[in-house]
């Protein structure tokens, strides 16, 4: 096993493409919906912040559910509790009608969003295939998606 990132080991060296897109795309889904919010902020429109709030939650969720919660990996824990404080900053800025919010998680988001497309680019340049153990509960993603 060779490490990816700090904690997150690989079977193969890359995760599977397949895995990799799934995350990349909801990180991508998560960061226009954070964009939704920030836009109905700016227009004033208290129900479709609501509305953009709960569907940027629900793909965080997405997110946060498949991670094996169960593991000691530190890198697993890190991104568990990245999540649920991007779901505070998301509520925070419903709840206080404070945009400070949102523009928090997407600073703190990014990264990730680009570490993970960095991560898919790569996998697919491998070409390989299974891997495991790289902080995701594996029958969880190919259950939710």
């Amino acid at each position: 096993m060779m490490p990816i990132l700090p904690g997150v080991l690989v079977d193969a060296g890359f995760p599977d493409p397949a895995h990799t897109s799934i995350v990349t795309g909801l990180l991508d889904t998560l960061k226009a919906r954070m964009g939704d919010m920030a836009v109905a902020h700016l227009a004033g429109d208290i129900e479709g912040r609501y509305r953009h709030f709960e569907a940027a939650t629900e793909t965080l969720e997405d997110l946060y559910v498949p991670l094996d919660h169960d593991s000691d990996d530190e890198w697993t824990k890190q991104t568990a509790a990245l999540y649920r404080f991007v779901f505070s900053e998301l509520t925070r800025a419903v709840v206080e009608n404070d945009p400070s919010g949102i523009q928090q998680a997407n600073v703190l988001m990014e990264p990730v969003r680009l570490a993970w497309h960095a991560l898919d680019a790569q996998s697919r340049l491998a070409g390989l295939g299974h891997v495991g153990g790289y902080g995701l509960n594996h029958e969880a993603m190919t259950a939710t998606h």
